[in-house]
């Protein structure tokens, strides 16, 4: 059976059948693999980085939402991570963060919306460690 380059797979090593691809929390790829393969002209050892960077930031940014008092702070943050999320492919947290950031830090939907974005940032981790696992070997034959 062939299955696209970027389909994830299950902890077996198998395509995911059941959900069309789609871990059971997302309604779409909680990271669109094949945007970001276009993006790294299908370079696995910077996909991979490009990942690892955009969890970094993405947690950072997120922890300073909680922090941020001025407007200004509060735009940097949101349109950080909103930038970012869409660069790798992550549209369901870049979504919230352009919520977040027409919201403001004293917006009515404010908290309900970090809860989103913090909740969409769990299930792109998960969604990304489950792809870098089943990347390893690709990885170390490219070193």
């Amino acid at each position: 059976m062939a299955v696209a380059a970027f389909a994830p797979l299950d902890v077996d090593g198998e395509p995911q059948r059941r959900t069309h691809g789609l871990p059971p929390t997302c309604e779409r790829p909680c990271v669109d693999l094949a945007h970001l393969r276009r993006f790294t002209l299908g370079d696995r050892l910077l996909e991979d980085e490009v990942l690892g960077l955009f969890e970094q930031q993405a947690g950072e940014v997120i922890a300073t939402l909680g922090r941020a008092t001025q407007s200004r702070d509060w735009t940097m943050a949101t349109h950080t991570v909103k930038g970012s999320a869409r660069a790798v492919g992550a549209f369901e947290v870049a979504s919230i963060a352009e919520r977040l950031e027409t919201e403001g830090p004293d917006g009515t939907r404010t908290r309900q919306l970090i809860e989103e974005i913090e909740a969409a940032l769990g299930r792109a981790r998960r969604f990304i460690a489950a792809n870098r696992l089943t990347n390893a070997g690709e990885m170390l034959a490219h070193r």
